[in-house]
């Protein structure tokens, strides 16, 4: 299949000319990035250009490999802890394998991207992170908030979109900061109206979605800007507040007998009675039953 097909992002690409080393694919935030399992062979995998920024950790690699993801060619011999790849969208990587090998993959929109964080967020508009492209980096942070990604992805219903953009934006501030061999600068806080407009519109909406881009909306910022200057204000991210926040909700509901688990669940946000004992007991060491039976 030619290189020069064109494709709509790295999923599309996988499912039409990779589709039986694709084992898993789900979408991420409301960016609608894609999530990607993919188990190869020895070979060939080079793909052609798509829009996306791309992220990925190699879990299984037992044989050298040749790449070049938009910064030149290099090797890796065999699987490296806590490492991770980039490719700027728009390029035509090489990807030469020996032997079978795993990744996992975060594949960004990127013009999204630049869009959903704005100005502020100090992305380069082509995409290009510089010498992260050259080969693999070494970063342990990164690769745990991928892992966070990958796996916070897989029941939607117990994190939310809201989740899913927050860790979204830190890995591309993470990315700028290594890009830049430097931490960035932190602008201060949200203003006194600001901080109670953001907790007002996630306490009206605990039985359904916010997302981040509303609430940057609702105070005048980018999601960027919004989501750092919220965590300094309050002191944790903002879907940290809003789960805190669902089960402390919640804990008022289970006081009335009445109501059924799964009828609280659904009214502070969860889908279902699954997803909502969980949370409720990762915050509290308690499920809903064993805490109702305490009041």
């Amino acid at each position: 299949m030619s290189r020069t097909r064109t494709y709509d992002g790295l999923e599309h690409l996988y499912r039409e000319r990779y589709a039986p080393a694709l084992k898993e694919a789900r979408p991420a935030g409301r960016l609608n990035a894609s999530m990607l399992r993919v188990v190869q062979g020895a070979g060939d995998w080079s793909g052609a250009a798509t829009p996306d920024l791309v992220i990925g950790v190699t879990t299984v690699l037992r044989a050298p490999a040749r790449l070049n993801l938009g910064g030149g060619r290099f090797s890796m011999s065999g699987f490296v802890p806590d490492a991770f790849t980039t490719m700027p969208p728009g390029f035509s990587n090489s990807v030469l394998v020996e032997g079978p090998h795993a990744v996992q993959i975060l594949a960004l929109p990127y013009r999204r991207l630049l869009a959903f964080a704005g100005e502020e967020a100090g992305l380069p508009p082509d995409g290009d992170f510089g010498a992260l492209h050259r080969g693999y980096n070494v970063n342990a942070e990164v690769v745990t908030q991928l892992n966070r990604l990958w796996i916070g992805t897989r029941d939607p219903s117990v994190n939310g979109r809201l989740w899913a953009d927050g860790v979204i934006l830190e890995i591309v501030a993470s990315l700028l900061e290594m890009r830049d061999g430097r931490a960035r600068n932190l602008r201060g806080g949200l203003a006194a109206w600001q901080v109670s407009r953001a907790l007002e519109l996630m306490d009206a909406r605990l039985s359904g979605e916010v997302g981040l881009e509303d609430l940057a909306r609702a105070v005048g910022l980018s999601t960027a800007h919004f989501s750092r200057a919220f965590r300094v204000s309050v002191g944790v991210p903002p879907h940290r507040w809003l789960a805190q926040r669902r089960i402390e909700r919640a804990k008022t509901l289970l006081a009335d007998r009445r109501l059924g688990l799964t009828e609280i669940a659904q009214s502070v946000g969860f889908g279902g009675q699954s997803a909502f004992g969980a949370a409720f007991k990762r915050l509290t060491g308690l499920t809903p039953g064993e805490y109702r039976r305490l009041l």
